[in-house]
């Protein structure tokens, strides 16, 4: 990769985050490369697989007043 990236940032709808994060592997991603997606559950990561190895997930809280 000529830009050299520190990270990918995934967003999209959740039904697909699981497919984008298992092919990171497929494609030859740089295990360099720091994955985050948002909202990634437990489900996902099992879809995700081996791509999922590594991925920073997180669930963003709201709080109400």
């Amino acid at each position: 990769m000529a830009a050299e990236p520190d990270a990918l940032f995934i967003s999209a709808l959740s039904q697909e985050i699981a497919q984008i994060v298992g092919q990171t592997s497929d494609v030859g991603f740089p295990d360099s490369i720091g994955v985050i997606a948002p909202d990634l559950t437990m489900d996902e990561v099992q879809k995700a697989g081996d791509g999922a190895e590594g991925t920073i997930g997180f669930y963003r809280m709201v709080e109400y007043i």
